[in-house]
């Protein structure tokens, strides 16, 4: 009886080995694969030139990094041995309107502008990256909104809507003007700002910066913390 559940026992413990050893391999090879789909080789870049604009708009479910440069260009990337899918973009007189930025490698876009420019954004997300300008307007609605690696911006306007967000995590903000609506603003590391107004209401949360002054208006139902 004693000898058969040591063979029962040893089996099972040598089906486990080798089930282990199996799902090793298929990992190293599955890694291998994806390693070589994403290989340099493997990937190209497409660069659009556009002509200049005033406003940006983008649509539902579009994804953008909004780069300061010297001249106006889209930027994105695709695999070489799959069917391309450019970005749908159009313009209405000075507006550059985004429709889509999917493509088979990422579902994002990289834009680079040279001119100052505002932001319209319904149901998107935009990345804000070495970015400068005197004044920025940026009115979103469901969308998400980043400050990121060495922006500034001396006076932002920004209004936020139905449930969009706004995080900061590098960068310079001067004076901001902010409007919120069901909305929340994450202050991710220290800002400090010369001039905040801030009107904040319908259950929005706003984890703000210092400021030299300071006017904040909310209602009963939306939470405010200075940090």
């Amino acid at each position: 009886m004693k000898t058969s559940k040591i063979i029962f026992s040893s089996y099972f413990s040598l089906f486990g080995i080798v089930l282990i050893s199996l799902m090793i391999c298929g990992f190293a090879f599955n890694s291998k694969q994806l390693a070589g789909r994403f290989s340099k080789n493997n990937i190209e870049e497409e660069k659009i030139n556009l002509n200049s604009f005033k406003h940006i708009k983008l649509e539902s479910e579009c994804n953008v990094t909004i780069i300061k440069d010297s001249f106006n260009f889209i930027s994105y990337s695709f695999f070489k041995d799959s069917i391309k899918m450019n970005p749908e973009f159009n313009f209405s007189a000075d507006t550059l309107i985004l429709k889509s930025t999917k493509s088979n490698l990422h579902n994002n876009i990289n834009l680079h502008v040279a001119q100052d420019i505002s932001i319209n954004g319904n149901s998107c997300s935009i990345e804000l990256r070495q970015f400068a300008q005197n004044k920025l307007n940026a009115d979103l609605k469901n969308s998400r909104l980043t400050l990121s690696k060495n922006s500034s911006i001396e006076n932002f306007m920004l209004t936020l809507e139905n449930s969009s967000r706004f995080t900061y995590w590098d960068g310079k903000i001067k004076n901001l003007y902010l409007n919120m609506d069901n909305s929340r603003f994450d202050n991710g590391y220290r800002l400090n700002l010369d001039k905040l107004n801030a009107k904040i209401y319908n259950n929005s949360n706003a984890y703000l910066p210092p400021a030299l002054i300071c006017d904040i208006k909310r209602d009963k139902s939306s939470k405010v913390k200075i940090n």
